[in-house]
């Protein structure tokens, strides 16, 4: 019963693109432009009236769903003075988390419900919880039962300089402009990280993907399925280290000037068709190959534990990679 309400959390969370399964059909196909747009997604509750269409946390009607759904809002304000470092538990639920120049924590959750009868999706989404202590602010969501669904969307604005702590479990997690500590770790689900520029630890495990994005920061990332990074700065100021049980896709800019190195099992599970990869340097170490790219000490790592490392740039993409 669990594995079928992660099946439904998947697909609501995840970015409906081919290029972000991790089934591809082409191993060494290019990471897509689109899983990295900063844009805040539209939550049910704010877009109740219109239907979606597949992207990012939209829901997709299907035949057959619950015959009444419910919708709920609830806010909390939290001042800095109360919680110097914000802390979030997720069961379930999925979190947005933007970095802004306020004094406070804002806190607002997008509760859904969906049953037979409207009595039974009242009785559901009381079961979904927005709360917090004196250290912490949860959000949790029922487990899936046939015929039911239940959702909580929970979207924090936190200043930019105050660190972010997010523990979840079936929980997909977004995090844009933050400039201190953030940690991170989930399980069965995405973790995005966009213009985040601290001390950065994520960890998405059994079948987590990871998404990056930022020009600096002191990064590590590992994850149990796929990570996808993007550098859109010449530079990378700082480093980087990405691990994947699974691919690890690269998306640079044209001339980019950060030395990097790439560790996969076999020489080819390795693909780099940007334009810095005619100085690839190939050699062994501890059993693997490891491939370097520019010139002194790496900042950027990539490994992959059994899947392919694909390195490409913008300017050689194809023209549809960012619309897909």
């Amino acid at each position: 019963m669990r594995a079928r309400w992660v099946v439904a959390l998947l697909a609501v969370v995840a970015v409906m693109d081919c290029s972000a399964s991790p089934h591809r059909q082409n191993r060494f196909e290019a990471t897509s432009q689109f899983l990295f747009r900063r844009n805040h997604i539209p939550t049910p509750c704010e877009r109740a009236q219109e239907p979606q269409t597949g992207l990012g946390w939209a829901i997709v009607p299907q035949p057959g769903g619950p015959a009444h759904t419910v919708r709920r809002t609830d806010r909390m304000t939290i001042p800095v003075a109360e919680l110097s470092a914000f802390s979030m538990s997720l069961q379930g639920a999925m979190a947005e988390v933007t970095g802004d120049t306020s004094d406070n924590y804002s806190v607002q959750s997008c509760d859904e419900a969906g049953a037979a009868s409207e009595s039974d999706a009242n009785a559901l989404l009381d079961k979904i919880q927005l709360t917090r202590d004196d250290k912490m602010v949860s959000a949790s969501v029922p487990p899936y039962v046939a015929g039911r669904i239940a959702l909580a969307y929970v979207q924090v604005k936190a200043p930019r300089e105050a660190p972010i702590s997010i523990h979840g479990d079936y929980a997909s997690v977004r995090v844009i402009g933050m400039k201190a500590p953030v940690r991170v770790s989930t399980t069965h689900a995405r973790i995005t990280l966009l213009d985040t520029t601290g001390d950065v630890d994520a960890r998405a495990e059994s079948f987590g993907i990871i998404d990056f994005s930022a020009d600096r920061g002191q990064v590590r990332l590992d994850a149990a399925t796929e990570i996808n990074l993007s550098f859109p700065g010449q530079h990378f100021d700082g480093s980087l280290d990405a691990k994947s049980a699974g691919a690890v896709r690269v998306l640079l800019p044209s001339g980019f000037a950060s030395p990097f190195e790439a560790t996969v099992r076999r020489k080819s599970d390795f693909a780099c068709r940007a334009d810095v990869c005619e100085h690839a340097k190939p050699h062994k170490r501890d059993g693997k190959f490891v491939f370097t790219i520019g010139a002194g000490e790496p900042a950027l790592h990539f490994a992959s534990v059994d899947g392919p490392i694909v390195v490409d740039s913008v300017d050689r993409l194809p023209a549809y990679n960012g619309l897909r």
